[in-house]
């Protein structure tokens, strides 16, 4: 008999090596990913129930109501004549387009005589002729009048 323990002879014999079979796993999937917009992307709000309508009692129409139509008020055209050296840049500017003296320009005819028409509603306007960034009044217009500053705007009535 031997000398060992059983727990010995439990130990004790011989050890083979453990083979480790390979173990078959599926092949990696490859990760999809959502592009930016459908990550973000919200379902559709639900539309909420509509509250109840108010009933208010209707008004009758006459038989006999007509639309109202808005006419534009009937323009007139004015003729506009200035006298300044030739080769000049003549404007005219007035409370029909807001004082700016860059909308109308004067055209140059013969001898330093620019002119322009215009489409005014009837009414009164004043203006004043901007002759090379200068501003001056209309020799002749019909009348003047005292402005703000100091000088007079001329008058000019359609």
């Amino acid at each position: 008999m031997s000398d060992a323990t059983p727990k010995e002879k439990k130990t004790k014999k011989a050890a083979t090596p453990k083979v480790e079979k390979p173990v078959k796993t599926a092949p990696a999937k490859a990760k999809t990913t959502k592009p930016a917009a459908e990550k973000t992307a919200k379902a559709p709000a639900k539309p909420k129930a509509a509250a109840p309508a108010k009933k208010v009692a209707a008004k009758p129409k006459a038989a006999t109501a007509e639309k109202k139509v808005e006419k534009k008020p009937a323009t007139q055209k004015v003729s506009i004549q200035f006298r300044a050296e030739p080769g000049s840049k003549v404007a005219v500017a007035g409370n029909f387009n807001g004082w700016n003296p860059r909308e109308f320009y004067l055209t140059e005819g013969e001898q330093g005589l620019f002119q322009i028409e215009l489409e005014l509603v009837p009414g009164e306007y004043e203006y004043k002729m901007v002759v090379n960034g200068k501003w001056q009044a209309d020799p002749a217009a019909e009348s003047w009048i005292p402005n703000p500053f100091g000088s007079l705007n001329s008058v000019l009535k359609v």
